[in-house]
């Protein structure tokens, strides 16, 4: 799900049926950066 909102992008190897997952721009928004800060509880408060 979390794919289709662009949150997340997966990739699979053509030799592998192994799946990784990497964050996408909006997915970067919900973690925090060097200092500490993320915009997590301000999308979770107006969703």
């Amino acid at each position: 799900m979390l794919t289709n909102y662009d949150v997340f992008s997966e990739h699979i190897a053509d030799d592998s049926s192994e799946c990784k997952y990497s964050l996408m721009e909006i997915g970067k928004t919900l973690v925090t950066d060097r200092e500490g800060l993320s915009y997590a509880a301000y999308v979770l408060q107006h969703q």
